[in-house]
């Protein structure tokens, strides 16, 4: 089942492309002063895939500037993209 993954990167001046090839693939895409924002329905794995070759050919240290978020529906589980590794939180049972 696939979740649903927020992204973060801080603002650089590639951002025009960044915003243009994440749209083009049906991301999400927000600008404020300090972040670019993107979020798209799939697994978090599969968004590491798509888009970390295009953040670094574009000037940006993934492991040290890009984080992710996956949440599902069922707020059961979330996993974090984060200085380049992936963790993942479990909800506890009440």
């Amino acid at each position: 089942m696939s979740g649903f993954v927020t992204g973060k990167l801080p603002v650089r001046s590639k951002g025009r492309e960044l915003k243009e090839q994440l749209q083009n693939l049906g991301y999400e895409f927000k600008e404020n002063m300090h972040h670019y924002e993107f979020s798209k329905e799939a697994d978090l794995e599969e968004i590491i895939d798509e888009i970390a070759p295009l953040c670094q050919s574009l000037g940006w240290n993934i492991e040290n500037e890009l984080t992710l978020v996956e949440t599902h529906g069922d707020l059961a589980m979330r996993s974090i993209f984060d200085h380049g590794r992936i963790v993942r939180e479990f909800q506890r049972g009440s």
